[in-house]
């Protein structure tokens, strides 16, 4: 058994080259285990693999893709836009979102984010 060179301590610990040992056995059965009793597993047959893609994973590439468009037609626009600028300071200086009406609005449009994201 090697020994470490600091504290004396065996490299090797009994019980942990079992616990590999049994669990490499375990792993030789498989195979044969799945390819015999008929299950999905078609280790060894013509066909191949088969691999299936959940809804939910194929929400998320979606969204994915939609993330990726977004961010895309975002790069093309200016950094600045200076008319929306002027626009915003304008409507905040005049009090314009304080208002009950844009409050409101605003929340029906993060209550639709929301809703989406919790679908995903």
């Amino acid at each position: 058994m090697a020994m470490n060179k600091i504290d004396g301590a065996g490299f090797i610990q009994p019980n942990i080259l079992d616990k590999f040992l049994k669990s490499n056995a375990s792993h030789e059965e498989k195979p044969d285990r799945l390819a015999s009793s008929g299950g999905q597993a078609t280790a060894g047959k013509q066909g191949g693999d088969r691999v299936e893609i959940s809804e939910h994973a194929r929400k998320l590439d979606d969204l994915r893709h939609t993330l990726e468009a977004s961010r895309k037609a975002y790069s093309l626009l200016p950094d600045v836009r200076q008319e929306r600028l002027a626009q915003a300071r304008a409507r905040l200086e005049s009090g314009f979102y304080d208002s009950a009406e844009v409050r409101d609005e605003v929340a029906a449009r993060l209550g639709a984010v929301f809703k989406q994201l919790e679908s995903i």
